[in-house]
């Protein structure tokens, strides 16, 4: 067996010879039966608890709550197996876009977009008509975007929750886990301008904006939308309460502005063509950190900030760095050749290379596996045990157990 090749699991049957021998027909009738009955008990707690809550707190009863709290107990069964599954999705001519939402896949293309759950189930298909279609997602909702276009769409798992449109041109757009989302359009009057909603769909904040807004990211609570622009001296950093007129925070850093995002409800990953920050809404900066190279690729998760530098245009020589959410360097690693994307799921780095993928154990840069993925591979997510690669019609799961 090649060693590149992600472990397959296999069930264990009872040794035979003894009295708890079975045939593999006996056997996996016994663990659906066990399954089944693990269902009807938590079934019958469930509606107990649901009883006694209602008794308690009538007025909270609404028939939208109790759809959706019945589409989320049907798909329990998909979400239970996660561990096993690729997903293949419809392969969508044009351009196309995925991520990993709840455990399985949203895959969008011009002409619409799917949404699978962990098992390969198609939970959602929507219509629209979308020239450079993006997505942002969060824990609970989906937002896709024409960049370049003014249309944009939230969906949950089940459903088309709001259809809107933008007077100017969508340049960018963030989804938080509280559901209040934003958008960054072009403008007649100023440079750019900033959209935030509510998780009603309401507007809440629209404002032009002097600079060049580059990012737009909202904190998991939805309370604080910080902004970064290009400023005239460097990165321009602005940090909102939403629904706010005055600035909470305002910074001057140094380069050119890339990309933030928030690793906690009060604390800011911000990246720079020539630093790493970590900043609370206060404005204190907790740590900066020069690069030594170009930035390549980045990702921002709740644990902090995968970057991936190149050192030297001509050999190719890198490095990948992995910065806390306190903005400390927790690990580097020498690293060669183009770098496509970046993930950290669980203990491991991924990076997507030209043709490769190479996972990275986080605790002291060891490589644990190099997957040859393939020209076609698009991009990663994370999952549990692994990760998730991306290519037009499937999501393919690669496993790093030793």
């Amino acid at each position: 067996m090649n060693e590149n090749e992600p472990k397959k699991e296999q069930a264990v049957l009872p040794p035979a010879g003894t009295e708890e021998s079975v045939s593999a027909t006996d056997y996996w009738q016994a663990t659906a039966g066990r399954f089944r009955l693990a269902s009807r008990i938590f079934l019958a707690l469930t509606l107990l608890f649901a009883i006694a809550f209602l008794s308690v707190r009538y007025d909270a009863f609404t028939y939208e709550g109790f759809f959706g709290f019945n589409r989320d107990l049907g798909a329990m069964t998909a979400l239970a197996d996660e561990n096993d599954r690729n997903i293949y999705y419809t392969y969508l001519s044009g351009e196309t876009v995925q991520d990993a939402y709840r455990g399985g896949v949203v895959s969008a293309g011009v002409s619409g977009a799917e949404i699978y759950a962990a098992n390969g189930s198609l939970l959602l298909r929507v219509d629209f008509q979308m020239k450079t279609p993006r997505l942002s997602v969060s824990d609970s909702y989906i937002l896709f975007y024409d960049y370049g276009g003014t249309d944009f769409l939230i969906c949950d798992a089940y459903t088309e929750l709001y259809r809107g449109q933008c007077e100017y041109p969508i340049l960018s757009g963030f989804m938080s886990d509280a559901g209040y989302f934003s958008l960054i359009t072009a403008s007649k009057e100023t440079l750019s301008r900033v959209l935030v909603y509510d998780s009603n769909f309401m507007p809440v904040m629209s404002f032009g904006r002097a600079s060049v807004t580059v990012s737009a990211v909202l904190s998991p609570n939805g309370k604080y939308v910080a902004l970064l622009g290009v400023g005239s001296a460097g990165t321009v950093l602005d940090i909102f309460r939403v629904g706010g007129k005055e600035k909470e925070t305002s910074l001057l850093l140094y380069g050119y502005p890339l990309a933030a995002g928030f690793t906690g409800n009060t604390t800011l990953a911000v990246l720079t063509e020539s630093d790493a920050y970590s900043i609370t809404l206060n404005g204190k900066i907790r740590h900066n950190e020069s690069l030594q190279g170009r930035p390549m690729a980045c990702w921002i998760s709740p644990d902090g900030l995968l970057v991936a530098l190149e050192k030297d245009r001509f050999s190719g020589e890198g490095e990948i760095l992995f910065l806390n959410k306190r903005g400390k360097v927790k690990l580097k690693h020498e690293f060669s050749g183009t770098v496509r994307a970046l993930r950290l799921s669980e203990d491991t780095l991924f990076v997507l290379g030209n043709e490769q993928i190479t996972a990275i154990r986080k605790k002291d840069g060891a490589v644990r596996l190099v997957f040859d993925c393939g020209s076609e591979a698009q991009g990663l997510a994370p999952a549990t045990g692994g990760v998730r690669v991306f290519y037009p019609a499937q999501a393919l799961r690669i496993l790093t157990d030793d």
